[in-house]
């Protein structure tokens, strides 16, 4: 079934938030010019080329980057407040047991990198807030659009998405993610994303009505759709009828996805079923270019070992099987990218807890896909104590390591799309070790 059987759509299933400026307050000055959109090179070469379509899975709470970069294991447990559990960590430096072994099979097989040295050091607040905004949107400037939106409005602009465009953007994650704020952007209708949940259920369906017997439902359906093609004539109603039948359309267009089988088992929790869903839609809709979703709960101030070594453990092994699904299907062109706001910082504190710190992982996993340098681990950390900050021990990339800003993750993302100076959008160039 392809977007070419279906009417023209312009599904509009979510509006833009604006958030107050006031929440930015020495953040921001809200001085990002969209004059910037002018000044962007576009490459429709490399564009058709990637052919890519982004699942991005966010961690808001500052998730801790132990999981994937415990290199340091024997300085951290020396200097670390409270005692850390026996930890196994395996030959490149991940936690067994906390996704370690999931990460290391991907990593052989060249379905995953990892980039150790995302480091804040610009308008460094730790601020949960701020920080989750500013990194979703890939700039200092938190009202700016986020960066799927941006990706969507230069698309858009250089004509590789229209109005037969079908889901182009995908959200598992309630109200309106940062991700796809629009902020001055006008963003036409055919663009707005389409939110569905984990188990992939209709968005568009008209459900049963329980208060109807012997297929009245059905009847009264029939007297709707008659009364909406005696609208469709008047102009104040024609647009409410077009969307009515569009809900219609695309009401049998996700019933038909949902309906194909995946063979790939996947763990029956909200992250297996949220990436399987994702993965799946994105399999069978080419025109699904973004994907996005959060999973909470990485606030580890206490009790933090135990909690976060099942919950990173659940995530890596449902991104596993998102990997051995796109394998199956033979598919190089879908990644996934997993980051959060910020990571924590190493000493396990009186509660068994991790502070907030300015270093975390970025991973990108994926079936080997061809724009991708995969099967690498890039950035290197020490560890660092600041002398007044009393049991605060934490990472740093090393002198000669590389390093980048967590807004490099948005330019990365923009050049593989084929958008050749995203530097105009967030301030910082790509990540160029992940580009092939």
């Amino acid at each position: 079934m392809t977007k070419r059987d279906f009417i023209k759509l312009s599904a509009v299933t979510a509006t833009a938030i604006f958030l107050p400026t006031t929440i930015f307050a020495g953040e921001s000055d809200g001085s990002f010019d969209y004059k910037n959109f002018d000044n962007i090179q576009f490459d429709k070469n490399v564009f058709s080329s990637n052919n890519p379509q982004i699942l991005v899975i966010f961690l808001p709470g500052g998730s801790s980057q132990l999981a994937g970069n415990f290199t340091n294991s024997d300085e951290i447990k020396r200097l670390s407040e409270s005692n850390y559990p026996n930890i196994d960590v395996s030959e490149n430096g991940f936690w067994n047991g906390a996704g370690g072994e999931e990460m290391e099979s991907m990593l052989a097989n060249k379905q995953l990198s990892v980039v150790r040295t995302i480091f804040r050091e610009k308008s460094n607040t730790r601020s949960h807030g701020t920080q989750i905004i500013q990194n979703q949107t890939g700039s200092l400037d938190g009202i700016k659009s986020g960066f799927f939106s941006d990706i969507l409005y230069i698309l858009n602009k250089n004509g590789l998405m229209d109005e037969d465009s079908i889901m182009p953007s995908l959200s598992f994650t309630g109200g309106t993610p940062v991700i796809f704020q629009r902020g001055s952007l006008e963003i036409p209708s055919h663009l707005n994303f389409s939110s569905i949940d984990s188990d992939l259920d209709n968005p568009y369906s008209m459900k049963e009505n329980r208060y109807l017997e012997n297929q009245e439902d059905e009847l009264l359906q029939a007297l709707a759709d008659r009364q909406n093609q005696l609208l469709a004539k008047n102009e104040i109603f024609k647009k409410a009828n077009n969307n009515f039948q569009n809900k219609t359309v695309l009401s049998a267009y996700i019933d038909s996805i949902k309906e194909s089988e995946v063979l790939t088992e996947f763990p029956d929790t909200n992250y297996g079923r949220s990436i399987r869903s994702s993965l799946k839609v994105m399999l069978n809709n080419q025109d699904s270019r973004l994907s996005f979703m959060e999973f909470g709960g990485w606030d580890d101030h206490s009790g933090a070992v135990n909690n976060y070594k099942r919950r990173i453990s659940d995530i890596f092994k449902a991104v596993n099987s998102g990997v051995k699904y796109l394998k199956s299907q033979n598919n190089r062109t879908i990644s996934i990218w997993l980051f959060t706001e910020f990571g924590r910082n190493v000493n396990l504190n009186k509660s068994l807890g991790w502070d907030h710190g300015n270093i975390f992982n970025l991973y990108v996993a994926g079936n080997n896909p061809t724009y991708l340098n995969m099967g690498k681990i890039f950035g290197e950390t020490e560890l660092f104590k600041p002398k007044l900050d009393g049991n605060r021990v934490y990472m740093q990339p090393t002198e000669d390591s590389e390093k980048y800003e967590p807004f490099a993750i948005a330019s990365t993302i923009h050049k593989i799309f084929g958008i050749k100076n995203p530097e105009v959008l967030t301030g910082e160039n790509a990540i160029e070790s992940l580009l092939i």
